[in-house]
């Protein structure tokens, strides 16, 4: 039967799918753009109350997003046309995403979170078969006639060469980001059990061969910081650094020893080169963010305040992103625009720590450490227009309207 529960299993099923597109009236549409209106119509089947918080931060993403197409000092329309689609779906769909998580609760979530584990392990696994058991660069993916055509993009070439992937998604940070944030959500809401420790590790796995370092780093700063604020509230909180000296110092000589006597040479070695001489990467990403400052901040009063307008940082300093969504956003939307989007995860943050100290859980405090690792995640990577990362951010919200309407009752 074709619920409205159903379609909504459709729709989050098809958002890692995103790269596949079909052509539909002389336009190619991808999955998720074609079941959005469907989302749509099945949303204003409801009536929804008790969120006028996030009503109005929605409302700022759009608006400050419009002004910064307005009142910018130099606007091209190549760049919002370009961008532009992806990040009003991204904030329709973490609207969305509260809503229905806060009415279908914890259950719902756990369905989608899976569904989203076997279409990423499946596509890893397929391009782990070719990368390393066949040693070949196949662009040949199931449907195939319906992708971009993969070997004339030279970034995902590369990134092949290297062995990361990445697919279903664009990029290998981006899939690492998903299983990372899928990782958390099972570790607190699966109970313990052999499945448990599958998905888990499966995570960890598909995070791992896309030798991708800001999910790693931000997935232990996410945990760290949680249990850190965790128990400096308890009153537990030398215990707890002695706890966390002690494992940072155990991964320290662990990778000492792996990068000096397991994977020297190996395409994994990069995970462990932040930071180095010879981290090429690391200083590229650094100059944006510093180019990003001095432009912004040299600038006049609407530069300051509106950027140089939505979808024009490639225009001007010739890079796809600042590499941090933060800096992305401080470019193209100023000052106004980094308040609207750190708005959106500081009041996340806000949220779940209050359901946990008030409602202390398991669930509540899973809650607190996505939200702190999905705010770092735009900090050491530009995935502001990434919709399943909204997706999940929708979720979190949602979920904490869920559980604080649950433990009050």
């Amino acid at each position: 039967m074709l619920s409205v529960k159903n379609i909504l299993y459709l729709f989050y099923g098809l958002i890692p799918l995103a790269i596949y597109h079909f052509p539909v009236g002389g336009l190619n549409l991808s999955l998720d753009r074609l079941m959005l209106v469907v989302i749509m119509l099945s949303f204003v089947m409801y009536r929804f109350k008790g969120v006028p918080d996030l009503a109005a931060t929605s409302f700022i993403l759009f608006a400050t997003t419009i002004m910064s197409v307005v009142l910018a000092s130099s606007f091209q329309m190549e760049g919002l046309i370009k961008y532009g689609p992806s990040w009003f779906q991204s904030i329709f769909v973490f609207f969305v995403s509260s809503i229905f998580a806060f009415k279908f609760g914890e259950d719902f979530v756990k369905r989608i979170a899976k569904i989203h584990f076997w279409i990423f392990l499946i596509c890893t696994l397929y391009g782990f078969y070719y990368r390393y058991f066949l040693d070949t660069m196949n662009f040949e993916y199931p449907l195939s006639s319906f992708l971009p055509n993969l070997n004339e993009d030279q970034h995902k070439v590369g990134m092949l060469y290297h062995k990361r992937l990445f697919f279903p998604l664009s990029s290998a940070p981006r899939l690492g980001f998903m299983a990372g944030i899928l990782f958390i959500f099972f570790s607190f809401y699966l109970n313990r059990s052999k499945k448990k420790w599958f998905f888990l590790l499966a995570s960890l796995f598909v995070l791992i061969v896309t030798i991708s370092r800001g999910p790693i780093v931000s997935l232990i700063l996410a945990f760290a910081m949680g249990y850190l604020i965790k128990n400096f509230f308890r009153g537990r909180l030398v215990y707890q650094v002695i706890i966390l000296v002690s494992i940072i110092g155990l991964l320290y000589l662990a990778f000492q020893f792996m990068e000096g006597q397991l994977i020297e040479g190996s395409k994994f070695s990069r995970i462990f080169d932040l930071g180095s001489e010879e981290d090429a990467s690391f200083e590229g990403h650094l100059n944006v963010r510093i180019k990003v400052v001095e432009y912004i901040f040299g600038g006049d009063f609407v530069n300051l305040f509106f950027g140089y307008g939505f979808g024009q940082l490639a225009y001007h300093l010739f890079v796809s992103s600042a590499h941090s969504s933060y800096f992305t956003i401080l470019f193209e939307q100023g000052l106004v625009g980094v308040f609207a989007l750190g708005l959106v995860y500081v009041l996340m943050i806000v949220k779940t720590w209050k359901l946990y100290i008030k409602y202390p859980s398991k669930q509540a405090f899973g809650l607190f450490v996505m939200s702190l690792f999905l705010t770092l995640v735009h900090l050491v990577y530009d995935a502001f227009t990434l919709v399943i990362l909204w997706a999940y951010v929708g979720f979190v919200w949602g979920l904490s309207y869920f559980f604080k309407r649950k433990y009050a009752s």
